[in-house]
């Protein structure tokens, strides 16, 4: 015919664009019916791989001109390329009806080849229906046919689908060798050949021989992208982010991932999406967030379910059942097991019962039922003999049955068969688990030594794949994921409380607390909030990103709009209605930046935390830092001078800890319903009880070196966070009496605090002062002007004056920023935090991109210090949000502010601190804020003695 793609794609473009009665002409004008009809066809099952929407058009029009012509050779290819496209599309039982016509065609023609090759191609239909026998005898009637009349390609293919088929009936063996007869016939077919190595790493992988099939699937990727072949290079680029995911390298996995779905997105592809989404949900339950996973899962599995593909979604429910176990859904997490047992018997899938079994194991663990625990267990293992992987999780879980049942023996042997698994395949998630059991079962063996070597290594092994994750959510959720082990390895160091030892817990400690923080603020990584319309693709040909940018500046304007009417809502019955809105937005907000982070770079260049003697050498001779912290169900201080360290234990336990400060959040949140002269009144005496009784706990024990300290910096954890340990009483004063007080999220961010570039006073760097009132916050005008006038030279922007924009482009230069404005916050959604300018929301994710350069920043809204504590420690609220675009310090309310004595705290802290009046001011230097702070509070205390008066500022960064 001499028609190259071009006058192919050209001619399909017309017959597409005419009406049905001229295609019969357009066709005669170009040439032999039969072969133009042929070679359209091929030409149209090659465009299913970029154009599937445009093939499923083309191939529908020529199964209907081929039946117009009559010619029954070419109504047998039309069909053929007709299920091809349907197939790729996952409208798999369409596909298999037609072929059976597309057979029935050829064989009243006599043409056995054309009837073997719908035979060969129905392959794949019955396969991914999971109707496995159908698929065999349909491949072996294949094969057969092609062997007789010596079409040694098409016999090769016949045996690649065979392979196929038994690869996914639960015998990788058996493909292998299917695939392995294949492989010298269409070794001289790049693309052939490419198609092999895919499916011949699918069996690989079910054999958990990972360094293999990942080696087949790069192989695969390459040649189809060099062929231009992108939707199969799509399919295997996804295949390779499950080994991948399988392996515990999370952020490859996640990387791979996202560059598939965006793929899948665009071409429509929902059976293949909503298979990528369950196996991306995988990755998010190894990266410790099994809260994405279930949802993740949830949206795929009814498109699995309405795509026929039932392995996958008996996979899916699987993994949903693991999920939800992990919830502590327990029941949700049965049904979908036995979902996915149903599933898999039909199949006849005996390596998918082996996994139920494994899983239910887990189930009857969560539910502290060992007994069944182990029955499920050890079925799972007579079933993943060929699985080592799966094996040695199954292995591991008997093995800490048998711990805690007192037989030693036997979980030494079951851990040893898991180590030697998990060591040969890598899998590091498995090692850091493995060897955290073995460590407690050397500490009842009594051999500590080789119990810390194993902690150690967990720790190590646990630190080095967070270290890979991007986005800072995922990495902090992967670390709490596992925070059993750094509180194990703190433990058993403080067992022997030598001083080498408590230095080393100190470090332990830092490494298990407020890491994303830190790599956020020392700027080794971008935010996964960090998104603005000049946000660059992932590369400079690839801009499948775009429509994502786009979709989160969308939704962030949204968010402003709902904040706004949030706030104004009050009590009003539409809250709860607004308030839902603003959740949904920022749950599909959250799920984008996690998706933008997947490809936005690789992991790796983080922040390192401090160790004991790099903390020291940033406190002063009169300056102790305090650093609590919660292991298990103890409540742990090391206390840190500039050359001494102390540690105390079991100060309290978790259960204390919440009744103590549930008792002293009341006593400051019930003032609100007083006067000033009522809650100055009884209800001190009450408020400083609950204080007394918490002094007792977290100061008291701590010991002299506290009790004589100048200045306290302290690092609260967990439960801590929040709690005005300034105001804590002794029975005779405050501590905020005998103390300069502040707080840092973590040692390790006081450090990098310390040798960042501190803004300089004076006239080299003015003030900024911001002021927006409304009706919650009508004084905010006359705090405006006293603020001014102790700032001097300060510049003001109050009103319609007090922009986002202005912030941007003067805070840079600022040493003080100090913003008067109306402040939210909102537990669930801690991103939302934010503050009220002139025209418009400032939330976390805006700071994110906001620069200071070392400034101070001091916010006088209501709420603005409260923090959510995510995973690992990591504080998120616009403390997170402010020290990521680089303030020095912060001064920031626990609670909201009464108008009068929240406007003298403000004023009297700028007089101290411009002024020097503060009661000790070092004669050289002048007064740190820190110790305008402390004068500030001891002024109110005076008049308004009740804390909720004058201790709701808190102070955290650099003190000075």
């Amino acid at each position: 015919m001499g028609q190259d793609d071009t006058d192919l794609d050209r001619l399909l473009g017309e017959l597409l664009a005419a009406r049905p009665p001229q295609r019969r002409a357009c066709i005669a004008a170009a040439g032999c019916p039969r072969e133009i009809v042929t070679a359209l066809a091929e030409r149209a099952e090659q465009l299913a791989i970029d154009d599937l929407h445009r093939a499923l058009d083309a191939t529908e029009m020529l199964a209907s001109l081929a039946d117009e012509l009559g010619d029954a050779a070419a109504r047998v290819r039309a069909r053929r390329a007709r299920a091809h496209t349907l197939a790729y599309a996952n409208r798999f039982d369409e596909a298999i009806a037609v072929l059976t016509e597309s057979a029935q065609l050829a064989r009243s023609i006599g043409d056995d080849g054309a009837a073997a090759r719908a035979g060969l191609t129905m392959v794949h239909a019955f396969a991914r229906l999971g109707r496995f026998d159908e698929a065999v005898v349909a491949g072996e009637e294949a094969l057969q046919c092609f062997t007789g009349l010596g079409q040694r390609e098409w016999a090769a293919k016949a045996e690649v689908n065979l392979g196929v088929t038994h690869r996914m009936r639960n015998d990788p063996d058996r493909a292998l060798r299917h695939f392995d007869r294949a492989r010298p016939v269409l070794a001289s077919d790049p693309v052939s050949l490419a198609q092999l190595d895919s499916n011949r790493a699918d069996a690989l992988l079910e054999l958990n021989r990972f360094a293999e099939a990942e080696a087949a699937f790069t192989s695969a990727l390459e040649a189809f992208e060099r062929a231009g072949q992108g939707r199969a290079a799509a399919i295997v680029e996804g295949n390779l982010a499950d080994v991948m995911s399988r392996q515990g390298r999370l952020q490859a996995a996640l990387f791979h991932y996202e560059r598939v779905r965006r793929r899948f997105e665009a071409d429509g592809a929902e059976g293949d999406l909503a298979r990528l989404k369950s196996e991306q949900a995988e990755a998010f339950a190894g990266a410790g967030l099994p809260g994405e996973a279930a949802g993740s899962y949830r949206e795929a599995i009814p498109e699995l379910d309405r795509h026929g593909l039932v392995m996958e979604a008996a996979r899916a429910r699987l993994g949903l059942g693991r999920t939800l176990t992990c919830l502590g859904a327990l029941d949700d997490a049965a049904a979908a097991l036995d979902e996915a047992a149903e599933q898999f018997a039909g199949l006849e899938h005996e390596a998918g019962g082996a996994r139920v079994a494994l899983l239910r194991g887990e189930l009857a663990i969560a539910r502290g039922d060992a007994d069944a625990a182990a029955e499920h267990l050890t079925a799972a293992l007579q079933g993943l003999g060929e699985r080592p992987a799966e094996a040695a999780v199954a292995r591991h879980h008997l093995a800490a049955i048998a711990l805690a049942h007192g037989d030693p023996g036997r979980a030494e042997g079951l851990i040893a068969e898991a180590l030697a698994a998990a060591t040969t395949l890598n899998l590091a998630p498995l090692l850091a688990d493995l060897l955290q059991t073995r460590a407690r079962l050397w500490a009842r063996q009594g051999r500590p030594d080789d119990a810390l070597d194993d902690l150690r290594c967990a720790v190590v092994h646990v630190d080095r794949l967070r270290g890979t994750l991007q986005a800072d959510r995922l990495r902090a959720a992967f670390v709490a994921d596992r925070s059993t082990v750094y509180a194990d390895l703190i433990a058993m160091l403080l067992d022997d409380p030598t001083a080498a030892r408590i230095a080393e817990a100190f470090g332990v400690v830092e490494q298990a607390r407020s890491r994303a923080l830190l790599d956020l603020v020392a700027g080794a990584v971008h935010g996964t909030s960090s998104v603005s319309e000049q946000s660059p693709p992932v590369d400079g040909e690839d801009h499948a990103e775009t429509p994502l940018v786009r979709r989160v500046l969308r939704l962030r304007g949204d968010l402003n709009g709902l904040y706004s009417v949030l706030a104004g809502a009050g009590a009003s019955g539409d809250w709860s209605r607004w308030r839902g809105r603003v959740e949904a937005c920022e749950g599909e907000l959250q799920t984008l930046e996690n998706r933008l982070a997947a490809t936005r770079g690789v992991g790796g260049l983080f922040a390192a935390p401090a160790d004991l003697s790099a903390t020291q050498a940033c406190l002063g001779p009169d300056t102790v830092l305090v650093e609590y912290f919660l292991a298990g169900d103890e409540l742990v201080a090391f206390v840190v001078g500039p050359a001494t360290v102390e540690c105390r234990r079991r100060l309290a336990s978790r259960g204390e800890l919440e009744q103590h400060l549930e008792l002293t959040r009341f006593q400051i949140e019930r003032v609100i319903g007083y006067t000033r002269d009522e809650a100055n009144g009884g209800l001190v005496a009450d408020a400083r009880r609950e204080l007394r009784d918490l002094h007792a706990i977290l100061i008291e024990p701590l010991g002299p070196c506290v009790a004589a300290a100048r200045q306290l910096i302290f690092v609260p954890h967990g439960l801590l966070h929040g709690l005005p340990l300034h105001a804590l009483h002794d029975g005779q004063a405050y501590l905020i009496e005998h103390h300069e007080v502040s707080y840092v999220p973590s040692a390790s961010l006081l450090r990098h605090l310390d040798s960042a570039p501190r803004a300089a006073a004076g006239g080299e760097r003015a003030s900024l002062v911001f002021g927006v009132a409304d009706s919650a916050a009508p004084h905010i005008g006359r705090e405006v002007e006293a603020v001014a006038g102790l700032l001097p030279g300060s510049r003001v922007y109050a009103g319609a004056d007090a922009t986002w924009a202005r912030l941007e482009a003067e805070g840079r230069g600022a040493f003080v920023v100090h913003l008067a404005c109306h402040g939210w916050f909102l537990p669930d959604n801690p991103l939302a935090a934010g503050l009220r300018l002139a025209d418009r929301w400032m939330t976390v994710r805006d700071l994110y991109g906001l620069r200071l350069d070392g400034a101070v920043v001091v916010v006088s809204g209501c709420d603005t210090g409260r923090s959510s504590v995510d995973a690992g420690d990591d504080l998120v609220g616009l403390v997170r949000g402010f020290f990521t675009a680089g303030a020095s310090a912060l001064l920031l309310s626990l609670w909201p502010l009464h108008d009068e004595t929240g406007r003298i705290l403000v004023a009297s802290i700028y007089e101290f601190w411009q002024n020097g009046r503060s009661e000790g001011a070092h004669p050289d230097r002048g007064p740190r804020l820190a110790e305008a702070v402390r004068a500030a509070q001891r002024r109110v205390m005076e008049s308004d003695p009740h804390p909720a008066f004058w201790a709701p500022f808190m102070l955290v960064g650099r003190p000075s």
